[in-house]
């Protein structure tokens, strides 16, 4: 388990980074990146004793974002549903995900969590990683 580590969680409210969060905070200093639509959600994390960066991968610069982090755990994404574009889950599952490792390219370890909504949707049918 790692300690006394600065460590950035993207996602911190979702329900597969909760836990790896509630874990981390134990023996590290965690800041936890996302938009924090949900103010409860950024009270539970403030709780725990997470720092909480309020910002939007898809729009915000990411110069604000503080660069001397040791490791990265990267949960942020979005799921293609009736409120999500293809389009905007493009930006964040992909893009942004390139803009952040580039951002932070300096860490010690970059753990990224994906999702099959970086690719466009074909219904039921298998994706493959040659797929748009």
């Amino acid at each position: 388990m790692l300690s006394g580590e600065k460590i950035l969680v993207t996602g911190p409210t979702g329900q597969v980074a909760l836990p790896i969060v509630r874990a981390l905070a134990k023996g590290n200093d965690v800041y936890g990146l996302a938009r924090f639509s949900n103010p409860e959600g950024r009270a539970k994390l403030e709780a725990l004793g997470v720092h909480c960066l309020a910002m939007d991968l898809c729009t915000d610069p990411l110069d604000a974002l503080p660069d001397d982090f040791t490791y990265v755990f990267h949960f942020a994404s979005v799921v293609m549903d009736h409120e999500a574009s293809w389009e905007y889950a493009f930006e964040l599952n992909v893009q942004a995900t390139g803009r952040l490792m580039y951002r932070l390219r300096n860490v010690k370890g970059f753990f990224h969590c994906s999702t099959a909504a970086a690719y466009q949707t074909k219904g039921r049918e298998p994706l493959f990683e040659d797929d748009p």
